[in-house]
């Protein structure tokens, strides 16, 4: 069993049974189209073409509203199960509080459609910011210091260890395998020969890259904006469900997206004093 906040219970709950009575209308649809079906079947098609007809504009009236009965329980399901699939993933010791709903409605003259198709435009396109941010590759200055360190790491390895027995010195390397003992023996010979050598191939990669236009970034800056377009996202994603959850006041359905954040659709956060590992999630009410 997880834990979540009374509100988002309640939320999940009713999810739960949007996809019930989805279910029931999709069966509604099924039996009433077998029934009719039997119906058609018991006519004589010679005799009683008049009876047959109206009966066939029926079916194709109970196929159509099943197509759309079929749809909307196969679109509910999938965010139900993503949401239910996050819930079951969440930590053990994680905590969600409730948010306030503080983001504004439609723009003036806007619909309930229209300002949600804004938002998932706006959505993607902090995504694609992201995705770029994600591909950023780390300074050159960052490179260097990554391959003195590993090089140096080498060569610690292969230095030898030195032990006088008598009047006889022993020498030994602990290093096994023919080829790694010709990597770690060069790199103690020879550091600097072999970091120049790696700095110049970073530098033909480097060349490379820049024909893709990829960004620079220090491992710092690519952590700090990439935590800045996860924040902007998310909020992004809680004023979508806002939209989604005042339209139903009004009388408007949207259908809500696959790959919605389950922490806006349930309306929650992780409580501040939680930190949760990426991928992780929290808990406060049982759902079951």
């Amino acid at each position: 069993m997880t834990r979540l906040t009374e509100k988002a219970a309640a939320r999940f709950a009713d999810m739960t049974s949007e996809v019930e009575a989805a279910q029931d209308q999709m069966h509604a649809a099924q039996r009433r189209i077998g029934q009719i079906e039997q119906r058609i079947r018991d006519k004589s098609p010679q005799l009683q073409a008049e009876v047959i007809a109206p009966l066939q504009r029926e079916l194709a009236r109970y196929r159509s509203r099943l197509e759309v009965a079929q749809n909307n329980f196969v679109a509910l399901s999938r965010v139900h199960t993503a949401v239910r699939t996050w819930i079951d993933q969440l930590g053990a010791g994680v905590q969600l509080e409730d948010i306030e709903d503080q983001w504004p409605g439609p723009s003036g003259g806007e619909h309930y459609t229209d300002a949600v198709q804004r938002v998932r435009a706006e959505i993607d396109e902090l995504r694609s910011t992201r995705s770029a941010v994600a591909r950023a590759v780390p300074r050159l200055d960052e490179l260097y210091a990554q391959a003195d360190a590993h090089v140096d790491a080498l060569a610690a390895r292969g230095a030898p260890m030195l032990r006088v027995e008598g009047d006889r010195l022993v020498i030994k390397h602990e290093v096994e395998g023919y080829a790694d003992q010709a990597v770690v023996f060069s790199a103690w010979l020879h550091p600097d020969r072999m970091k120049e050598q790696l700095h110049e191939e970073i530098d033909r990669r480097r060349e490379r890259e820049r024909s893709d236009k990829l960004v620079v970034l220090s491992a710092r800056e690519r952590a700090d904006r990439l935590r800045t377009m996860d924040r902007l996202i998310l909020d992004k994603e809680y004023e979508e469900e806002f939209l989604i959850r005042d339209a139903e006041q009004e009388g408007t359905t949207i259908p809500r997206r696959e790959k919605a954040d389950p922490r806006a659709i349930l309306g929650v956060r992780f409580a501040p004093r939680n930190v949760a590992p990426q991928g992780e999630q929290p808990l406060a009410t049982t759902v079951a």
